[in-house]
């Protein structure tokens, strides 16, 4: 197409120096993006009609939208009203001219293909729209509705087809429109219009609605299991967990949210909290979110902030899933925060994973009575270890490693008690005891691992009361212990166990920075789990230690390549969202499938719904309906302006993914 004439340019800049609010019509924004004849007459002609009124008299402007070019006629011009009857262009334009009150002037602009696919392409179906609108009209603009007078015009263009307005009293007196009322008539209009698309996104509000609760349900049922299993990483929703499980055990009545005393309800309101921080939950709130706002976005121009979701009515199922969870929790063995599958799995080659003195097992008399606590590594200790572990012939055999253990124990094998306290404090074998965890770790104290295990039940109050005092004591005590071992004899989990307590503050200090040598020390040695943490922590980059993408990507991957979940999946999420790293959907697929057939939920929540919203173009955004209104004209009229949504929503899409000028279809009303 040719390009904008010297004189079509001029005159637009004109427009933008006189009427500054064009430059937020549809029109501008296409000019601005091709500078063509067409696109420059389109801008030239809207922006003079929309401030015709300070240009001509009222007389005039009425007349000018009966009869402008491509305006839709119904009979000899182009006005209309409810009433079927021909009215009387020049009585109409007298009237309106000589009003002596407030009259306003809307203007209604679709885009072409949105009129066409609704429905909105004809004058009959507007005035079919506005009749049956007008009391609620009426009702926003605090006029009578015996004294609402209203007609129309609508122009048929080509790009944006509108629709003009005249709005008044008959009395000239009542009337007038607040910031609550012109949000009442978008929303009125909007949801009319567009009210095949509102069904569409209603019903996925509600699918995505009951996505987010069940997912809910899920996330707390892995995270009581991954409290049991020792795999959890959020230490703040399993102390709330407990903690409340602790505090139902105290309540009468129904365990349900709306019965329980103050204190209570704010203690699940925590759990909440903490649990949108869940990245399954985190997502899936945003789609429904999304969602929501779609709806405000056709009658609102700022979308306002959103809620958290805890104070979403439509989630209270969630707090009951909670609360169904916390009871459930204090029927299960206790918990434990320190992630033990990551922490105390040791080798499996038989060797101890606890690092302990004695590098070869030696055998040592069984006596009876109590001895004084060794931490030699003996024959039946590794014995019993392999009946606790089991392999792929045979399945854990609780009763005979139980019987051994107790041998050993007696014969003042440390790691044996520290063991055995493991067995009550997870329920191998037996019904979880807590009270006898506690009395087996406290013989085995001297024992590091015994130490650390016996800080995690004071500090969480199972088998006594919470003694925070104590558990900070035993973990310092651990942590100097491991520290001590590893002096002695290096190795690559005691490494890993120093990496992991100072990275994070267990034992000690918190100091990412002195974490790193340890895992590196941990990881190079083969470590997969060190592998995981340091490449973990150089991706996300700490306070004290700088993001490393290239050796993050190597160390994950190697992880990965090894098996470890956790580290597939930081892969595929990081591989997915991008930022840091390129996005690649291919490898963010490839990581977590084989994280998801692992059975990690994290994974296969991105696979089967965040995957598909990001990289999916299917959103649909509809736009601004009836404008604000700027000052008053000196000739008394007042007047709406048209603004847009159109650069917010061209972040949004590049924001999802989109090319800026992708052209993508979309549904939205000025």
């Amino acid at each position: 197409m040719l390009p904008a004439t010297k004189k079509q340019a001029q005159l637009v800049a004109r427009i933008l120096r006189d009427f500054p609010s064009s430059r937020r019509l549809f029109e501008y924004e296409d000019y601005q993006a091709a500078p063509t004849r067409g696109n420059a007459s389109e801008f030239i002609t809207r922006a003079i009609e929309d401030n015709y009124e300070q240009i001509a008299q009222r007389e005039n402007y009425v007349d000018y939208i009966a009869n402008r070019p491509r305006v839709q006629r119904l009979g000899t011009h182009g006005l209309f009203t409810d009433s079927a009857n021909p009215l009387a262009l020049s009585r109409v334009a007298d009237e309106v001219a000589n009003h002596p009150g407030v009259v306003w002037l809307p203007i209604i602009s679709l885009r072409r293909e949105d009129a066409a696919r609704l429905g909105y392409d004809s004058a009959e179906s507007w005035r079919s729209l506005l009749t049956r609108q007008v009391p609620e009209m009426a009702k926003a603009m605090n006029i009578p509705l015996n004294q609402f007078r209203w007609y129309a015009a609508f122009h048929d263009e080509s790009h944006h087809p509108h629709l003009h307005m005249v709005c008044y009293s008959a009395d000239g007196k009542s009337g007038f429109l607040s910031r609550q009322g012109i949000a009442d008539i978008k929303s009125m209009l909007a949801k009319e219009i567009f009210q095949q698309d509102l069904i569409a996104i209603y019903q996925r509000q509600t699918q995505r609605r009951d996505e987010l609760t069940e997912d809910a349900g899920r996330v707390m049922a892995q995270l009581v299991t991954e409290m049991q299993t020792g795999t959890l990483e959020n230490q703040r929703i399993q102390q709330l967990m407990v903690e409340l499980a602790r505090r139902l055990q105290h309540c009468s009545g129904k365990k349900q949210y709306g019965y329980l005393p103050p204190a209570v309800k704010s203690l699940v309101d925590e759990i909440v909290n903490e649990l949108e921080k869940d990245p399954r939950i985190f997502a899936a709130y945003d789609l429904w979110y999304q969602e929501r706002e779609e709806v405000l976005r056709t009658y609102k121009d700022d979308l306002p902030p959103r809620d958290p979701l805890v104070r979403q009515k439509e989630f209270k199922r969630i707090k009951n899933i909670i609360i169904q969870e916390a009871v459930r929790l204090g029927d299960l063995p206790p918990p434990d925060i320190t992630a033990q599958a990551e922490l105390v799995d040791g080798p499996s080659d038989g060797e101890p994973a606890d690092g302990s003195f004695d590098a070869e097992p030696v055998d040592e008399p069984t006596g009876t009575g109590e001895a004084s606590p060794h931490t030699r590594w003996t024959r039946r200790c590794r014995t019993a270890r392999q009946l606790l572990r089991g392999n792929e012939d045979s399945p854990p055999d609780y009763t005979a490693a139980f019987d051994l253990l107790t041998e050993e124990a007696e014969a003042g094998s440390a790691m044996a008690m520290a063991d055995l306290g493991r067995m009550y404090a997870e329920g191998l074998g037996r019904e979880p005891d807590p009270e006898l965890a506690r009395e087996w770790y406290a013989k085995a104290v001297t024992f590091p691992y015994a130490a650390y295990e016996l800080g995690k039940l004071y500090r969480d109050g199972l088998g006594g009361e919470v003694d925070e005092e104590r558990a900070v004591r035993y973990f310092r005590q651990a942590f100097l212990g491991f520290q001590v071992m590893e002096d002695k004899s290096p190795d690559d989990w005691l490494q890993y166990r120093i990496g992991w307590m100072l990275l994070h503050g267990v034992g000690t200090e918190r100091d990412e920075a002195a974490a790193v040598p340890w895992l590196e020390k941990s990881a190079q040695r083969g470590n997969t789990l060190a592998k995981y943490q340091l490449g973990r922590l150089l991706l996300l980059g700490g306070k004290t230690v700088p993001k490393d993408v290239k050796r993050a990507l190597a160390l994950l991957t190697e992880c990965a390549d090894e098996g470890n979940q956790y580290a597939q999946y930081t892969l595929g999420k990081a591989y997915l969202l991008g930022g840091d790293i390129p996005q690649d959907q291919e490898q963010a697929v490839h990581w977590l499938k084989l994280s998801a057939e692992q059975g990690n939920q994290y994974a296969k929540y991105y696979l089967d719904r965040v995957y598909s919203s990001i990289f999916s173009s299917t959103a649909s955004h509809m736009g601004r309906i009836f404008q604000e209104q700027r000052p008053q004209p000196a000739a008394g009229m007042r007047v709406a302006v048209d603004s847009k949504l159109r650069r917010k929503i061209r972040e949004k899409k590049v924001a999802m993914g989109h090319k800026p000028d992708d052209h993508e279809e979309e549904q939205r009303m000025q």
